[in-house]
């Protein structure tokens, strides 16, 4: 019984954490992470080499997942199950095919709501208030299959990105924790999803942070949380210089008023 992880976020290394503690007697054959350079392409990177050498287990860097020499060696495998967090590229068809149970998906929503990319970015922009942590059984569509997991929890008004992926971190822990053992099995126990509206959230670029004037206070807000650090950060121009905003809040006008007084 093994397992293969293909992780790139500190939420994969929550997830690997959670197995090495809990479930020491099935075997971690492989991490695979993004090649370096490919991953500081992601704001929340993270290759998890330092577990893999803590813990003895073989670790390979790749451009692609779908690479053919990582595919063989997956063959040579013969794992149970794969089990993916933060990955974009599409799996392709030969890769899905390869472990005795399939591959399962991590995605930071409550599937099919939030399919797609910066999930949780969107989730912040948008003001929701109830969110979820998702695995999944892949198929060729992004965030799609069954889901076998689905654990909910709060965003809170003062809640900024890393303070939610920190939320989901914990999430997809404990559901590794309870369920590993038997999806290592093939014994899954699907969850019903009817009840969140599909929605896809499409991919966001750093130029996309930039605070508009017709945005309300709030939404303002919600900008400059969901775009905070690690990610590059919402901004505006301020006589041609651009200024990034880390952290926001409501404050009265008549302060501002007083303050300014102040400065004359």
């Amino acid at each position: 019984m093994s397992i293969i992880y293909t992780v790139c976020t500190n939420v994969g290394r929550a997830i690997i954490k959670s197995h090495i503690s809990n479930h020491p007697d099935i075997k971690i054959s492989a991490i695979v992470s993004l090649s370096i350079s490919q991953g500081l392409k992601k704001s929340n990177y993270d290759n998890c080499l330092d577990l893999a050498l803590e813990n003895k287990i073989p670790h390979y860097f790749v451009n692609s997942i779908n690479d053919l020499r990582i595919l063989r060696k997956f063959k040579k495998i013969k794992p149970n199950l794969i089990i993916q967090s933060g990955w974009s590229e599409k799996f392709s068809y030969e890769l899905l095919q390869i472990p005795k149970y399939g591959c399962l998906g991590e995605h930071p929503s409550p599937i099919p709501k939030g399919r797609g990319a910066a999930t949780i970015n969107w989730a912040i922009i948008n003001g929701e208030s109830e969110w979820a942590d998702s695995f999944f059984i892949m198929n060729q569509n992004y965030d799609d299959g069954p889901v076998i997991s689905q654990k909910k929890f709060s965003i809170k008004k003062k809640d900024n990105v890393k303070n939610v992926y920190d939320n989901v971190a914990l999430k997809s822990y404990l559901a590794i924790r309870e369920n590993l053992k038997l999806w290592a099995e093939g014994d899954f126990k699907f969850v019903n999803t009817k009840t969140n509206s599909p929605s896809y959230f499409k991919q966001r670029k750093p130029a996309d942070g930039l605070i508009l004037h017709t945005m309300s206070v709030t939404q303002q807000i919600n900008f400059v949380r969901a775009l905070t650090k690690p990610y590059p950060g919402a901004f505006f121009y301020l006589f041609k210089k651009k200024i990034i905003v880390i952290e926001a809040d409501k404050v009265l006008a008549t302060k501002i008023i007083g303050n300014l007084r102040r400065l004359e």
